[in-house]
């Protein structure tokens, strides 16, 4: 029997809820077998397809078995005593149901006393007692280039035998039921599929496929000439899209296109004053290279080259992404920016890489520059008794390495840096009243604040003063 373009859907059986071989050669191309059931009290035993008798042959290919269900053994395919072929197929969403002593399961494929080969396919979401997706027994089941996705229930690899699956490489397992047989070149176990969470969906061709999510493992694995037919030619994948898309073939049924995007830096600043807390901003744009459309909700990494990530931001309606960024953590000098987009899938569309242009931001030093005076030490060693009130704070300043009385408008900010302080006491007598709000006063050529000691408890204390939003000078003390 030979199945092209067909619908097996919504059938029952004992054995072979859609499609029962016996000693038969079934041929199934670009096909679907789906909700069938095999539940009877004398089989329930292939819930899709039943491959039996002395030796049926089944060959499947660009085809996809995906939510049947039978009791006992076989959710997608049961075969025993003959030889199944899975090409460029799917086989998602199958269950064995059962739980007794003869269950063993197998809910997407179990092949007993046979011989399985399954090729650039994808395995995903069946379920079962044992054997989520794969039981082999007594025979031999062969895997290449296919993806394994556990269901809830059932591991990936089930068989009582070392040899009973055989890997011919560049195979993925989402768990590590498969370690001891998918152990060739290429091959990759306890791996996320990273597979869509629409799960199967028209994504064009006759059937219904599961997409790879642009970060998945299984993109561009498997090297060229690993992915062709017998004769060397390149092949396609389930949906008859050519593989490769990229620089080697992806792993299972599903062949990713990755759409290029354009990445543009859209401002930055040039320049920035040493020690200057921001925000500063910076844009970036993203759109598609095939048609120039914004890409929205895309996330944009912001970079210092070879150096550090400045933060990330979400690209909105227009594909612009926007970051706010405190400049006071880069040393002075010039730093070279760069955006950068990984691949992503947004909205059902996977993208690719994406670098932009580079651009410069220019940390400058402060033309000014503040000496902290007594009774804060310049070292830092200044401990106070935190009963005492106030805790005068003063500061001296130069404009471009010169001292100048010619004072502009300062603003306190204060941090508290450690817990309880030990040592000595710096004392003296200061009598005057604290100051309220964040501005300095101006004392003929020092700005000074009698900062309020008595709420802050015992610890260290850093005391800034900036000058048009940077911090030109800090000077610590204790309170004990």
């Amino acid at each position: 029997m030979t199945l092209t373009g067909a619908t097996v859907s919504g059938n029952s059986a004992s054995v072979g809820g859609g499609i029962n071989n016996h000693d038969g050669t079934l041929t199934l191309t670009n096909s679907t077998v789906s909700d069938n059931s095999a539940l009877g009290a004398y089989g329930g035993t292939g819930g899709g397809i039943y491959n039996g008798g002395l030796g049926g042959t089944v060959m499947i290919t660009n085809s996809t078995v995906s939510g049947n269900s039978a009791f006992y053994n076989g959710g997608g395919i049961y075969q025993v005593f003959g030889a199944l072929t899975v090409v460029n197929s799917t086989i998602s969403g199958n269950s064995a149901t059962g739980i007794c002593g003869g269950c063993s399961g197998g809910g997407g494929i179990y092949n007993a006393q046979a011989t399985a080969v399954v090729r650039n396919s994808t395995l995903s979401g069946n379920t079962s007692y044992l054997g989520g997706s794969i039981i082999s027994l007594y025979g031999t089941t062969t895997l290449k280039n296919s993806i394994l996705a556990k269901g809830s229930s059932g591991t990936n690899c089930y068989t009582y035998f070392s040899n009973a699956i055989v890997s011919e490489g560049y195979n993925l397992s989402d768990d590590a039921s498969c370690f001891s047989f998918l152990n060739q070149l290429g091959d990759l176990n306890n791996y996320p599929a990273d597979l869509s969470p629409n799960g199967l969906q028209n994504n064009g061709g006759s059937t219904q496929t599961i997409a790879l999510l642009a970060t998945s493992p299984a993109l561009d694995r498997v090297p060229v000439g690993s992915c062709t037919d017998s004769s060397g030619s390149l092949i396609t994948d389930q949906r008859g899209v050519a593989r490769p898309q990229g620089g080697a073939c992806d792993i299972g049924a599903f062949e990713l296109i990755l759409y290029p995007t354009v990445l543009a830096l859209a401002s930055s600043p040039d320049s920035v004053i040493a020690g200057t807390a921001g925000p500063v901003t910076l844009a970036a744009t993203l759109t598609r290279q095939d048609t120039g459309g914004a890409v929205s909700g895309a996330s944009i990494t912001f970079n210092v080259v070879n150096d550090f990530s400045l933060g990330t931001a979400i690209t909105d309606a227009n594909g612009m992404a926007t970051l706010l960024f405190n400049p006071a953590s880069l040393a002075v000098g010039s730093h070279t920016i760069k955006a950068f987009f990984s691949r992503q899938t947004i909205n059902n569309v996977a993208f690719g890489d994406s670098f932009s242009p580079t651009g410069e931001l220019h940390i400058v030093p402060p033309p000014y520059a503040a000496q902290v005076q007594q009774p804060i030490d310049t070292d830092g060693s200044s401990v106070f008794n935190a009963s005492r009130g106030v805790v005068p704070v003063k500061f001296t300043l130069n404009h471009n390495g010169v001292a100048t009385c010619q004072l502009p408008p300062a603003t306190i900010s204060l941090f508290r840096t450690a817990g309880t302080v030990v040592g000595a006491i710096t004392e003296a007598t200061y009598l005057q009243s604290s100051d309220s709000g964040p501005n300095f006063r101006i004392d003929g050529c020092q700005y000074i604040y009698n900062l309020a000691t008595s709420s802050l408890g015992t610890g260290t204390y850093a005391v800034s003063i900036s000058i048009g939003g940077s911090v030109v000078e800090s000077g610590t003390f204790g309170l004990r």
